[in-house]
């Protein structure tokens, strides 16, 4: 692969006959693909775990990846008419694990709004 390469960058892809571009791109698919995404993935993975269980850092960056139950995160972008752009990240760190519905409250928030699809929600609690 890296002859080949060294002979794509002297003489361009024209050199390579159709056969040596389709081995070239498949050991390039191999390589990457095949045996560097998952090592790739691993370390990164170590290090996000690591880091959020021995140093108590990076809990935004990992909290998706690392499917933890009880960090629960948003964020709501917003576009200024001048072009600026305002960013409002809402995050809980332990999430109720008995938490009920208010019926009332939902009854409110349908008094409120009028739309169909909200009243069929309510509905179904």
């Amino acid at each position: 692969m890296a002859v080949t390469r060294t002979n794509i960058c002297k003489h361009g892809m024209e050199s390579l006959s159709r056969s040596g571009a389709v081995i070239y791109y498949a050991s390039v698919f191999l390589y990457f693909w095949v045996f560097s995404t998952p090592v790739v993935s691993m370390v990164f993975g170590s290090y996000l775990y690591i880091c959020i269980n021995w140093f108590h850092i990076h809990f935004d960056e990992a909290f998706s990846s690392l499917r933890i139950a009880n960090y629960k995160s948003f964020t709501r972008f917003h576009i200024l008419e001048d072009g600026d752009i305002e960013v409002f990240t809402l995050a809980v760190d332990k999430v109720r694990k008995n938490s009920t519905c208010d019926r009332c409250y939902l009854i409110m928030l349908l008094a409120a709004t009028n739309d169909p699809i909200f009243m069929s929600l309510v509905l179904i609690y």
